[in-house]
């Protein structure tokens, strides 16, 4: 039942009265707007999009580079939320690129070899890979897919990332963390505290970033053509997205 106005509807969301209308809407003539429902890998999708694509072509690259990755046994051991003073296409620019590791992430720079340090763009999925040292807790392979959707692969486990607009200067991201049923307690714990660390470091210069385009200063930028291809994807795909709603950009990354 809706708790303005007292309509009732089924679970199927068909409407079964409309509570003092008169001879307003006939129930079952005024249902309840769908959405488009899929599983893949254990995790359950929504879309609000009637027009959306199926689910495996919309992950494109995401589905065949986790294909031998054994997700389907996992379990949720933790999750988190996070707020950033920033943009979200702020914190999707970050996203797929390693240029920033060594001096953003002393840490992650210790357990990977950052000079190593690949992104493949397939489409618009950014596949991050780098060789790990030993005692990584990571193995260096996450998977990003634009707009605000990530997987981040580990030995025995993986998280879940997603994140979203709260406001035109903030962002709010979700981590869910999965582990095998196997994994030593230490493992998982360590796996968390690597990853809300490494986003605390991406929220510091994220926020900064914001602050810069704030200032009404800041310049177009000018992006690494060994490292930044999928910060040029990330403008590439705002740019074709805000084309389709019709809808320009300012130049100043905030439309």
């Amino acid at each position: 039942m809706c708790r303005y106005h007292g309509w009732s509807y089924s679970l199927g969301g068909e409407l079964l009265s409309a509570r003092d209308f008169g001879p307003g809407p006939p129930a079952g003539e005024l249902s309840l707007t769908g959405v488009a429902v899929d599983r893949w890998r254990g995790l359950l999708f929504v879309n609000p999009d009637g027009e959306a694509p199926p689910l495996t072509e919309w992950l494109g690259a995401v589905v065949d580079r986790c294909a031998p990755w054994d997700m389907g046994h996992l379990e949720v051991v933790h999750r988190s939320g996070h707020d950033l003073a920033a943009n979200w296409k702020v914190y999707a620019e970050n996203y797929p690129e390693g240029y920033h590791i060594p001096l953003v992430h002393p840490g992650l720079h210790r357990q990977i070899d950052s000079s190593r340090y690949q992104v493949e763009l397939v489409g618009p999925v950014a596949v991050h890979s780098a060789p790990t040292r030993d005692g990584s807790v990571t193995t260096g392979a996450c998977l990003w897919r634009f707009p605000g959707f990530a997987l981040n692969l580990y030995h025995s486990g993986m998280s879940l990332e997603s994140y979203w607009p709260t406001g035109p200067t903030s962002t709010r991201v979700e981590y869910t963390f999965f582990s095998s049923p196997a994994t030593p307690a230490g493992e998982a714990e360590a796996t968390v505290e690597n990853s809300v660390r490494v986003l605390d470091e991406d929220r510091v210069i994220c926020e900064a970033v914001q602050r810069n385009l704030a200032s009404g200063v800041s310049r177009p930028p000018v992006l690494s053509p060994r490292h930044e291809e999928g910060v040029a994807l990330v403008h590439h795909l705002v740019e074709r997205a805000l084309a389709d709603t019709g809808t320009r950009s300012s130049g100043t990354g905030i439309p």
